[in-house]
């Protein structure tokens, strides 16, 4: 990990600190692609704030050169960047700056796990590998636009992680530009890291140790057409003691 280069994602810090001026301004948009905007808590909001010019000071300084991190292991082995802000295990502001210094050929697999992820970051996640990847299929005319001019046909804002899917605008705009040029999809080199995460560690250790049949479903140990979601499971049963008491409340 401490050998892998990372780079900036110029277009998309562009947009980035165009969104950034806007959203701190006097007259700042409606719709705005950071947290802070919408956040009520005045404490929250200027620490999001900070965050977030912070993470654009960052990214600026190594703008045109790649840079790497340390890391350090917990007592439980979890790994984590010693790096401040501007890393990959940082929020969407951060990640969705982030580049792989050295690119690597689409090859067979390349395009599949591309559109898994750009749907992912778009909030289309609960949904089979085949349908995230469809999913994908079916707006690549309409999230190439937000490529084109991401100030003006500012949709692309709504995503889950916005600046992670803008990047991935970029890239897919780049795909087409490719195959157009007369290119194989496959010869594609892609700098865009796709994340695959865990499903509640804690609780999927836990199960396989334990063998629990019962709840590997809902933490992805065993396969399934659906993600498992462990914690819409809790809380769907939450609300049902919830309902019940409440429908044995007197007004």
């Amino acid at each position: 990990l401490q050998e892998t280069g990372w780079r900036i994602a110029k277009e998309t810090l562009n947009v980035y600190e165009m969104c950034l001026r806007q959203a701190t301004g006097k007259r700042p948009p409606a719709d705005s692609p950071f947290k802070f905007s919408s956040e009520e808590d005045e404490n929250r909001k200027a620490s999001l704030t900070r965050e977030a010019e912070t993470i654009c000071g960052l990214a600026k300084m190594f703008l045109n050169d790649p840079f790497y991190h340390t890391y350090n292991y917990d007592f439980r082995y979890r790994l984590y960047v010693m790096t401040a802000y501007l890393h990959e295990q940082s929020s969407d502001n951060a990640k969705g700056l982030l580049l792989f210094d050295q690119g690597v050929p689409f090859g067979d697999q390349g395009l599949y796990w591309f559109k898994i992820h750009m749907s992912n970051v778009w909030g289309h996640d609960k949904d089979t590998k085949e349908g995230r990847a469809q999913f994908t299929s079916d707006h690549v005319s309409e999230w190439i636009e937000y490529a084109k001019s991401p100030l003006i046909n500012r949709g692309w804002m709504k995503a889950d992680a916005p600046f992670s899917f803008l990047t991935c605008c970029f890239e897919l705009k780049k795909l087409r530009d490719w195959i157009i040029a007369g290119n194989s999809i496959e010869s594609f080199v892609s700098h865009v890291p796709c994340y695959i995460d865990g499903s509640t560690n804690g609780t999927q250790h836990l199960t396989a140790m334990s063998k629990d049949e019962s709840i590997a479903h809902l933490v992805n140990l065993v396969p399934t057409a659906l993600p498992g979601d462990l914690y819409m499971y809790i809380a769907g049963h939450a609300w049902a003691s919830i309902r019940e008491a409440y429908e044995a409340t007197p007004q």
